[in-house]
């Protein structure tokens, strides 16, 4: 009878230790917030178009010429590069999640989880926010005095 109790007092030791030690390697994650990786501000002299992405729609046999300046842009998309150690991490994850012998087995992420740990800073979206409402307004303003 002893050896029974002893042997269930063994496992859940090691359950509990185990627990703790995954609950403290999901919470270390969890608070991992992404590191701000947007230190100037962007300058249109050095953006590039990114070859394959330009709609297929977009041919010279499709153009109709030159848009009025009152047209507002509808869509743009920006693209921002997770860190080395984000894809690192991620790639890491994504190899435990798939381990059966691994702690984060099917430890899957809510998607609020996935953008605080993977996506970028807040203050890196907000910069790109920024930017972007100051490259409109100063196309607004080139617009007008050449109206004029």
């Amino acid at each position: 009878m002893r050896f029974f109790l002893r042997k269930h007092a063994f496992a859940a030791g090691v359950i509990l230790v185990g627990a703790s030690l995954l609950g403290g390697q999901l919470a270390m994650a969890q608070n991992a917030t992404p590191q701000a990786r947007v230190v100037q501000a962007a300058q249109s002299d050095k953006m590039v178009a990114l070859r394959g992405n330009v709609h297929p729609m977009a041919r010279p046999a499709n153009d109709r010429g030159i848009l009025q300046d009152q047209q507002p842009v509808t869509r743009m998309r920006v693209l921002l590069q997770r860190s080395a150690e984000q894809e690192t991490a991620l790639q890491q994850l994504m190899a435990d999640q798939l381990d059966a012998k691994s702690a984060r087995f099917h430890a899957w992420l809510t998607p609020q989880e996935f953008g605080a740990q993977f996506g970028p800073a807040d203050s890196d979206v907000q910069a790109e926010k920024l930017a972007d409402r100051a490259r409109i307004y100063r196309d607004e303003g080139q617009q007008r005095q050449n109206a004029n």
